[in-house]
């Protein structure tokens, strides 16, 4: 667990593929997490896993029987069956807490974009550019428009599938002020609250950041809310050490 935790902080963190995530299908032992985080989840499966580990060694080696070793043992075994018994009542007691209710109806577009299509390398041209972009578009806009006659709350695109709503000027042609008013257009359609996945360019004096925002339209003309991603996945979202020389990204 202490390693997991370690593995968590350079970079911006590995976060994945921790002991506890193979508890997702527990729900009951996996309810410690709103206070542990799924550090709490791998202690717990860590702990039943070493004692049986070690039970197996004392017994293979006939250790069991001494005396001492069999106290420790079993103060293990007490102490593990508490911690398994004390995580289940806390899930039980927040799995009835929290009874489901009929919530919002979210129609959820999903284009499945090939990667290919998304990425747009430096050596694209303009043109080349926005007939990637245009494309991932058209997709969403044909599906959404698809769902005109759903009976839904809201409409919900996926990360990134408009590139700069805000930030991006290439020579004389505005293509953030565009891409608006294509969005806008799609929000007067479906006349519904909206949310989608964009790249936000904000220019500075030195070097200009990129963000992966998601943009919230609860009305079809009104004002809109952005929310700027700040843990960012190491080189599926950024590149560390990305400024230096030798390094390509």
């Amino acid at each position: 667990v202490a390693v997991e935790l370690l593995r968590g902080l350079p970079l911006g963190g590995f976060c994945w593929q921790f002991v506890g995530h193979s508890l997702y299908g527990q729900r009951i032992l996996i309810q410690v997490a709103d206070f542990s985080g799924v550090y709490g989840v791998s202690f717990v499966a860590v702990t039943v896993n070493a004692l049986l580990a070690r039970l197996i060694h004392l017994t293979l080696t006939r250790k069991l029987r001494r005396r001492r070793t069999f106290f420790h043992a079993a103060l293990g075994t007490i102490y593990t069956a508490l911690l398994v018994l004390a995580a289940v009542a806390y899930g039980r007691y927040r799995l009835e807490e929290t009874r489901p209710v009929a919530g919002p109806r979210i129609s959820v577009v999903q284009g499945n974009i090939p990667l290919e299509i998304k990425e747009c390398a430096k050596t694209f041209t303009w043109r080349q550019v926005l007939e990637r972009r245009h494309h991932v578009f058209d997709k969403h806009r044909r599906l959404t428009l698809g769902l005109l006659d759903v009976t839904d709350d809201m409409v919900v695109w996926p990360e990134t599938t408009v590139s700069y709503l805000e930030g991006e000027k290439y020579g004389r042609e505005d293509y953030s002020a565009h891409a608006r008013k294509r969005v806008r257009e799609v929000r007067r359609k479906i006349g519904r609250p909206f949310l989608l996945g964009s790249v936000k360019l904000v220019r500075g004096i030195g070097e200009d950041a990129e963000y992966n925002a998601a943009y919230y339209f609860p009305t079809a003309d009104g004002p809109f809310e952005v929310y700027l991603k700040i843990h960012l996945v190491p080189f599926g979202e950024y590149v560390p050490f990305r400024s230096v020389g030798w390094i390509k990204a």
